[in-house]
């Protein structure tokens, strides 16, 4: 290989290549951006997991409900509930957490 062949292949290896600056400011981009968006995304789980508890608090005074209209209005427990089966297990367990 000529000398000028390899100093051609050299400046095209340099012409390709990201330089150390260009990395850190990409990692700067990012790491602002996810900065961001953390908080966020913590705050619509949290808005979530609220509206999840409401469901099922009307989940279950609908069922209790239910129940009442099917037992010449006796009011059942969730215990009741669970067992007749109006309800399941993980909302009886998501209503004794509240």
């Amino acid at each position: 290989m000529s000398v000028t062949k390899k100093k051609r292949l050299f400046l095209n290896r340099e012409l390709v290549s990201f330089t150390l600056i260009e990395m850190l400011i990409v990692l700067l981009v990012i790491s602002a951006l996810v900065l961001l968006f953390i908080p966020n995304i913590s705050r619509y789980r949290d808005h979530v997991n609220k509206e999840g508890r409401a469901a099922v608090l009307q989940l279950i005074d609908a069922q209790k409900e239910l129940y009442s209209l099917q037992n010449n209005g006796k009011v059942p427990t969730i215990a009741e509930l669970l067992k007749e089966g109006y309800i399941k297990q993980e909302h009886a367990d998501a209503y004794n957490k509240k």
